[in-house]
């Protein structure tokens, strides 16, 4: 089985799917110069991302308890007070809030996974995860208005400023 990655802000418990923007969710997937996930990275990064413990995480991959990186430090904490000690990916999905649907680049599959939610919630099935914060009275508000950024740094070497 492949890992799938995750863009996640350990700090705001949040993430984006690179899924939900129709790039695939491999490690190289949405790595590449220019793709629509890395322009909505580098939006949240430069605004309210900014100075945040972000992580490109995958699903398959426990956090050590004894990890010395402060992100993996509090994420594995996460994952205790969630009950999976290690289990990043699983308190991922329990408690994240996945943003991809603020930028205009993943609308139609994050409308489709919404219309999901919604005739989920009119079955007698067990209530799925609310993964994108949909509020039932007006679930499109607020989504969708967003186009991510493109940055270019010019680097002067011998001044040693970019």
């Amino acid at each position: 089985m492949d890992e799938y990655f995750d863009w996640v802000n350990i700090d705001k418990k949040q993430y984006i799917c690179p899924g939900d923007f129709g790039q695939g969710n491999y490690r190289f997937d949405s790595s590449c110069r220019g793709n629509v996930v890395l322009l909505g990275v580098r939006d949240l990064l430069a605004n309210e991302w900014q100075g945040c413990k972000v992580l490109f995480m995958g699903d398959e991959k426990d956090i050590p308890e004894g990890a010395e990186n402060s992100a993996l430090k509090q994420l594995y904490d996460q994952t205790v007070q969630n009950g999976t000690p290690g289990k990043g990916y699983d308190t991922q999905v329990a408690t994240y809030w996945n943003i991809s649907g603020f930028f205009a680049a993943a609308e139609v599959r994050v409308r489709r996974e919404i219309i999901k939610y919604l005739e989920a919630l009119d079955g007698d099935a067990p209530k799925p995860v609310n993964e994108y914060g949909v509020d039932v009275s007006d679930p499109y508000g607020g989504l969708f208005l967003r186009e991510g950024m493109e940055f270019r740094i010019t680097l002067n070497h011998s001044k040693k400023v970019g």
